[in-house]
């Protein structure tokens, strides 16, 4: 599982996680990313991003992310978004 798509699928999760709180038409963009992969995914398993708000102000959210394979973390970190 590529680096690249690990961070989209946090980005995904992160945008899901507080998309009920925006304004309609409203999403988050990604201002600065912190992750680590630290495993590779075996092919044919599934991936799975969480993310939590960990801090709001009046420009940003702060969100801790993590990806599972199904069996172990890959990857985990921050991303700090901008709604």
């Amino acid at each position: 599982y590529g680096t690249p798509m690990m961070i989209y699928l946090m980005e995904v999760a992160s945008g899901a996680a507080v998309s009920p709180h925006l304004p309609d038409g409203w999403v988050t963009v990604g201002t600065e990313v912190n992750i680590r992969h630290l495993a590779a995914t075996p092919v044919g398993r599934t991936v799975v991003a969480t993310a939590t708000v960990i801090e709001v102000d009046d420009r940003s959210v702060l969100f801790a992310v993590e990806a599972h394979d199904g069996d172990r973390r890959i990857g985990d970190g921050r991303i700090d978004a901008a709604p």
